[in-house]
């Protein structure tokens, strides 16, 4: 499971995946920050301020 955390406690699940050997691939790791870095675009920390409140 491959997550950031955003906002105080907040955590958002970028995407999860059967892991088969120790490390993580490069694959996941690379769609999680691409994700990420959408989600961020989408949704500015103000945004997610008020989202919440």
């Amino acid at each position: 499971m491959l997550y950031f955390i955003l906002y105080k406690d907040y955590v958002i699940l970028t995407n999860h995946f059967i892991k088969r050997s120790d490390k993580v691939p490069k694959t996941e790791i690379d769609k999680a920050m691409k994700r990420r870095e959408k989600f961020l675009k989408k949704y500015p920390e103000k945004e997610i301020g008020k989202l919440l409140s």
